[in-house]
């Protein structure tokens, strides 16, 4: 409830939507009852106004402290924020800006310490084949949170409106947001000054 107006003034959407949260006891609660079987063994998952999550109390996870268990919470609305823009966002616009939107100290965390160095994915193969992508989330982070350094929240709005026209949308060409992303990544995700 805290996060929310922020993902909606962030996202220029009316908060005016019903939103249901089901916490299971644990991830086996989880797993029986999860909406796609598919996603068994996940911590969470949202869709059709639903977010379902195991109980960030009693994750089971060690590296999952209570709050961010909670922050998922958050993530998971974010998807639902963006179902009312489109619902057939691309994979990597989609993860990119719930992580954004949502607490991603984690991510920031890792970009500073794991990907300096690290061969980023072409803009192309993010976008075309995201789920080959090895930590897919964490580049599609990084490519988001570039976009608002360079564009602002009204350019990641307009593409998030017309995501198959990056081009006119952040009125520049790929290869310039490909490359200014890839300069955002080395500085360790901090914006150039």
């Amino acid at each position: 409830r805290q996060g929310a107006p922020h993902v909606c003034t962030a996202l220029d959407v009316a908060c005016d939507f019903p939103v249901t949260v089901e916490v299971f006891a644990d991830q086996a609660a989880f797993d029986r009852e999860v909406m796609n079987p598919d996603m068994r063994g996940y911590f969470a998952l949202s869709g059709d106004g639903l977010i379902q999550m195991v109980s960030p109390a009693n994750s089971g996870r060690d590296e999952l402290a209570y709050h961010d268990g909670v922050a998922v919470a958050l993530h998971e609305f974010v998807h639902l924020t963006l179902d009312r823009i489109d619902p057939e966002l691309p994979d990597w616009l989609e993860e990119g800006t719930a992580v954004y939107l949502a607490p991603h100290e984690v991510y920031d965390r890792a970009c500073r310490e794991q990907l300096a160095g690290v061969d980023l994915p072409t803009l192309n193969e993010l976008r075309d084949h995201y789920n080959d992508v090895p930590a897919p989330d964490l580049f599609a982070y990084t490519l988001v949170a570039s976009i608002v350094t360079n564009n602002g929240l009204d350019g990641l709005n307009t593409l998030l409106r017309a995501p198959n026209d990056l081009e006119r949308a952040l009125g520049r060409p790929a290869a310039d947001v490909e490359r200014t992303w890839r300069e955002y990544t080395q500085s360790g995700c901090v914006p150039q000054t």
